[in-house]
């Protein structure tokens, strides 16, 4: 069996039933915890050794990428800073063929780890309660071969032995998001009572304002960033009984209930294309409203006596119908107003 084969085989085996999304920071079990202090810990300093040469490889070939140095031009910010996830994801495909490289100690640790049932696996999380990081769960252990996208004077690669004492910790709700989301990314986090039919998915709009980078406009999104929640979302039962509570929360207890978008922003989301066009196939399902009270009436849909299996998938199509018929909400801006 390949090492690829093996790595989807062991998160599939260890998550199965229990509804883990992808990049999302796995509890570890028993199991998981015995592999790790035999295969790992006793090899940390070598796993470094190989994780750091690798880093070093891809930090000669990254930069040269087109996409990179667009997003490098387009955000005003130099390699590294800023790119967390492109370095984790080089790193870790690039540590998948190192695993078949003999002169690799490290990486032949960790080729053993997973043909014994390890977990190693990509996710994304909160790094010391301040900011966004993407990183590498290798059982208990957490690798981050990306530790300096934030301080560039930081070490590139570290190495956690356990999940407990690590800084990076899951997402656990839309308020852990928004808090972190509003100081690291300099945005506007506030909660979508406006598009009822789809505050249950998506409780949080983003608003990035002009001026960040070489922006020139305000822009308003449905942020799509905390999928991570969603099994979590769905799953979760408010004192009602209703489903989505962790949306129902952010939305109408959380200290962002009260926030309201500017009236120009909302005037601009209300006069978008999309939204109206939309509205005029579907005005049952994408009403819009600024009474929070409706979008609360939304959530008593969603019951838990409910056939959890069949409200997502309804949503999922629903939202492939909009994208086939050109109607992409989530990832667009849906409010822009131009600032310079």
């Amino acid at each position: 069996m390949s090492i690829e084969r093996a790595i989807k085989r062991n998160k599939k085996t260890e998550i199965d039933g229990k509804g883990f999304p992808e990049h999302r920071l796995i509890p570890s079990s028993e199991r998981q915890k015995e592999l790790t202090a035999e295969w790992i810990l006793p090899y940390e300093e070598v796993i470094l050794e190989d994780a750091r040469d690798i880093r070093k490889q891809v930090d000669r070939s990254l930069p040269r990428t087109e996409k990179i140095r667009e997003r490098s031009k387009k955000f005003d910010r130099p390699y590294p800073k800023g790119f967390c996830g492109e370095i984790r994801n080089a790193v870790l495909e690039d540590m998948k063929l190192a695993m078949m490289d003999r002169s690799k100690p490290g990486m032949q640790a960790l080729r053993g780890f997973v043909r014994q049932g390890g977990v190693i696996q990509p996710f994304w999380g909160i790094d010391n309660g301040m900011y966004f990081q993407n990183a590498i769960q290798i059982g208990d252990a957490i690798l981050d071969v990306a530790n300096d996208t934030v301080d560039t004077s930081k070490e590139p690669v570290v190495f956690y032995p356990n999940q407990s004492e690590a800084p990076i910790k899951r997402i656990n709700n839309f308020t852990e998001f928004a808090d972190v989301a509003e100081s690291y990314w300099d945005t506007e986090v506030y909660p979508n009572i406006y598009l009822p039919h789809l505050a249950p998915l998506y409780p949080v709009l983003i608003l990035h304002r002009a001026g960040k980078g070489k922006q020139k406009s305000d822009r308003l999104y449905l942020e799509q960033g905390v999928s991570d929640l969603m099994v979590d979302n769905l799953r979760s039962v408010t004192k009602d009984d209703l489903l989505f509570g962790l949306s129902s929360n952010f939305l109408f207890k959380s200290p962002y209930s009260e926030k309201r978008l500017p009236d120009d922003i909302l005037e601009a989301m209300f006069s978008n294309e999309v939204i109206k066009e939309v509205q005029g196939k579907r005005p049952d399902a994408f009403a819009t409203t600024t009474d929070p009270e409706i979008a609360r009436q939304e959530f008593h849909r969603f019951h838990k006596g409910a056939d959890i299996n069949t409200v997502y998938p309804r949503y999922v199509k629903e939202a492939e119908e909009m994208r086939r018929n050109g109607y992409a909400l989530a990832g667009f801006p849906i409010a822009k107003i131009m600032r310079f």
